[in-house]
């Protein structure tokens, strides 16, 4: 059964998803450890000790894995959970803006300035396709 991510977006991100014409199409996501649990099956996924040197290898992926996040997860024996989609909301009210969007895949490279990424930074980018409901907005 595939699960769906919940994630929290700042109004302005928000809003550029729900936009007509050039909406945003990719999320990101620091290289954290915190993220790359999320991403997992559960936390039990990866032994605490090994944490800090996954969060490190994926930071510098470029040089280590040639950008190949696949074989990185091979190399680790992780895998991602297997979501299909993304709920995004907009603040903590049980009434908050939220929409569903299809989550296409989760990668590790850099992001564009206008969609808020740091140039030259490297991110968990989200890949997102179409929108599969609105609700609030």
């Amino acid at each position: 059964m595939n699960k769906a991510l919940h994630l929290n977006l700042k109004r302005k991100w928000f809003d550029m998803f729900l936009q007509d014409v050039e909406p945003k199409v990719e999320e990101y996501r620091e290289i954290k450890s915190y993220w790359i649990w999320r991403f997992l099956e559960s936390k039990e996924d990866i032994e605490s000790q090994i944490a800090e040197q996954i969060e490190y290898e994926l930071q510098n992926l470029k040089d280590t894995w040639n950008n190949n996040l696949e074989e990185f997860l091979k190399h680790y024996e992780l895998d991602w959970q297997r979501h299909d989609s993304i709920i995004f909301s907009n603040g903590y009210k049980k009434d908050r803006p939220q929409f569903k969007i299809k989550l296409i895949n989760i990668e590790i490279d850099s992001g564009f300035e206008k969609w808020g990424a740091v140039p030259n930074k490297k991110y968990f980018v989200l890949e997102c396709g179409q929108i599969l409901w609105r609700r609030n907005v």
